[in-house]
């Protein structure tokens, strides 16, 4: 993997297990992903705050487990949670459900976290909507995080994002840059992402602090765009 690509992927997949998984399957597999030959991709476990003691107990017995807390009590409960300590774990980002509200998130010291679903890969419409979106967390200087939900081609609508996003922190306007989002071809993914130099994925990499996702899915179709390379099979 290149050197940017290695700025670029790092701890950047925030690792949200499929919906309705037991606090004990989580772990497993998150674990699983943590100490795999992508490992320097994985960022922490994403874990509702309802879920916190859940997940705690099921991490227990083992070095304290990142995780990134998707907040579900507005914006009451924001700094409350940038502080909470809860055994097993160690909370290293609280990511609000909410753009709107940029000033607070900022204060707390926090990241936006930014939901949105498939067809903002699909449709210039929805494509525009997010461009939009991220284009006004980009001009206030604010990080922030991206749940996408499942994706048929989750490789694929990471690498898109990126260049969306660097497109943006470039001084594109949203119409124009939210094209990106739509380039299915992977030979031009891989051209888009081939003319970065490690200053550029540090500046995305600035903006872009996180994408939820499903790791392993997501690690497979990068494998398949030949954007991560597996390592060569022992003898």
């Amino acid at each position: 993997m290149s050197a940017v690509l290695t700025t670029l992927l790092d701890r950047l997949l925030v690792d949200r297990p499929p919906t309705g998984a037991e606090a004990d399957a989580a772990v497993r597999r998150h674990r699983g992903h943590r100490a795999s030959w992508y490992a320097s991709c994985v960022g922490p476990l994403a874990v509702p705050d309802t879920a916190l003691a859940a997940t705690g107990r099921a991490a227990a017995g083992s070095a304290p487990l990142d995780v990134a807390v998707l907040n579900t009590s507005g914006a009451g409960g924001l700094t409350a949670l940038a502080g909470r300590s809860t055994p097993g774990l160690r909370v290293v980002a609280v990511e609000p459900g909410w753009v709107r509200a940029v000033e607070v998130v900022e204060a707390a010291g926090l990241r936006a976290g930014v939901a949105c679903d498939a067809d903002a890969w699909r449709t210039p419409a929805a494509a525009g909507r997010l461009a939009e979106r991220l284009s006004v967390l980009v001009e206030a200087d604010l990080p922030f995080s991206l749940a996408p939900g499942t994706l048929p081609a989750p490789g694929r609508a990471l690498a898109s994002l990126a260049m969306l996003v660097e497109a943006l922190v470039d001084g594109a306007e949203p119409e124009e840059a939210s094209e990106l989002l739509l380039v299915e071809d992977a030979t031009r993914l891989r051209s888009g992402l081939g003319r970065w130099d490690e200053p550029t994925a540090h500046r995305v990499r600035r903006r872009l602090l996180s994408v939820g996702t499903e790791v392993g899915t997501t690690v497979d179709d990068l494998v398949a765009l030949g954007l991560l390379t597996p390592p060569a099979p022992e003898h």
